[in-house]
């Protein structure tokens, strides 16, 4: 198991105290792969999850609600301090290219991130 980077678990920790607008960009090298995007709180990213869900209606808007009572029940400081929440997250190729991501979340583990920089590309 990779051991985290005290530096960026102490960047998602503050991220943590963001209101829903609050969030700052980070580029991340996991697995080989180079994502960026913007670091957002969980209770942010779980609520945008929520109302994706949600903006489809009928059955698929249960999911949604599954989502927000299982937030509601864990604990939530738990899981935001072990993961990262982003949002507006592309993946870059070697070439520069970008390529979005569909509904733009995407959560990370910490100790997964091999290296990051503040800002995008």
């Amino acid at each position: 198991m990779t051991q985290k980077d005290w530096f960026l678990a102490g960047l998602n920790s503050t991220a943590q105290a963001f209101s829903e607008g609050g969030s700052f960009n980070i580029t991340l090298f996991v697995g080989g792969v180079v994502l960026a995007g913007d670091v957002i709180s969980g209770q942010a990213y779980f609520g945008a999850l929520k109302a994706s869900f949600q903006e489809k209606g009928g059955a698929i808007a249960k999911i949604g609600d599954a989502i927000a009572s299982a937030v509601d029940t864990a604990d939530a400081a738990e899981l935001a301090a072990e993961t990262i929440h982003m949002k507006n997250v592309v993946m870059l190729s070697a070439t520069g290219e970008q390529t979005p991501f569909a509904g733009g979340l995407f959560r990370v583990r910490v100790d997964a991130v091999d290296g990051f920089t503040l800002g995008g590309p």
